[in-house]
């Protein structure tokens, strides 16, 4: 019985809707769509890539939410997370060290300022812990 089950053999059926020509490549290749202009228009909108002065607004964006001060997007609550919160701003102080001489007049000021605005932050949010102790 085992033999005639091997003699027997299957039947594939090919379901795929793709026709070959005689070389045996698929035929007719369907031509995409024209592109419209409003298409065009939106893709030379949007941002091309990431700078400085956006990756550093992203660290102080996360350390505004660890501190508390915004919403946390996914959790959507605020939250506070100290010792996260200080290795971000030491993270941005690294970067500013790092780059120092690096960076035109406009980000170097983004910085300083960023900086300054989440140490006075940060610094209130640890005295008001210890407060509440």
């Amino acid at each position: 019985m085992a033999e005639s089950e091997e003699e027997k053999g299957f039947n594939v059926t090919d379901k795929r809707r793709v026709t070959l020509d005689d070389q045996g490549t698929d035929s007719p290749k369907a031509e995409p769509p024209p592109r419209m202009d409003q298409d065009i228009k939106k893709e030379e909108e949007r941002p091309t890539g990431i700078d400085f002065s956006t990756f550093i607004l992203s660290l102080g964006s996360s350390t505004l939410i660890l501190l508390g001060v915004v919403e946390d997007p996914i959790k959507g609550e605020k939250m506070v997370n100290l010792p996260q919160a200080r290795e971000m701003i030491d993270l941005l102080t690294i970067l500013k060290e790092k780059t120092k001489g690096n960076l035109n007049k406009e980000e170097g000021i983004l910085l300083d300022n960023l900086l300054f605005d989440l140490r006075m932050r940060y610094v209130e949010k640890k005295e008001k812990s210890i407060k509440q102790g």
